[in-house]
């Protein structure tokens, strides 16, 4: 509840809203899909979401920028290859960060366009995706980490209950 308290602040706070330029929500679908039970888990799913996430983010990049494509079959067929690739070479062990780097490439690729032809890939947009992702990666850490260890929540939760008991008193 904490993280996604946090998270809603891009969404909700004009400023932050403003610098997260309507994309702030991506910090609590990172805060919400890293959470694992242990925080090991915790800490692995983090890096894989960053690197899946930059690793298209960098694909989608070298597709705009460089390859300098600009008709919508071309990058579309690029997309596939580079799903086949990344799913052909698949490693359990990095599951998630090869399937995030999978269908994030596409989301990239096409997802700050309005017409493919006319405008070319917003890199901005690219690039705030990443920083959004990597704010939530961020907030997670900073608050299973530093903040509330999973150590010490039993005795937060028990603190918690007995503050809310005394609001209900009184």
């Amino acid at each position: 509840a904490v993280h996604i308290a946090f998270a809603s602040l891009w969404v909700a706070c004009p400023n932050w809203q403003r610098r997260a330029d309507g994309f702030g929500s991506w910090v609590g679908v990172s805060v919400l899909s890293v959470e694992q039970e242990r925080l090991s888990a915790s800490f692995i799913k983090m890096f894989h979401r960053f690197l899946g996430n930059s690793s298209a983010g960098v694909f989608a990049m070298i597709v705009a920028q460089i390859l300098n494509v600009n008709e919508l079959i071309v990058a579309a067929g690029l997309v596939a290859g580079w799903i086949w690739i990344v799913l052909s070479f698949y490693e359990p062990t990095f599951d998630y960060a090869m399937k995030n780097a999978a269908y994030s490439s596409a989301i990239f690729l096409f997802g700050g366009l309005v017409v493919f032809n006319q405008d070319s890939v917003n890199l901005g947009y690219i690039s705030l995706r990443i920083t959004m992702v990597s704010i939530g990666i961020a907030q997670a850490f900073i608050l299973d980490f530093i903040f509330f260890r999973r150590s010490a929540r039993p005795k937060l939760c028990k603190e918690a209950l007995a503050w809310f008991s005394s609001l209900a008193v009184a």
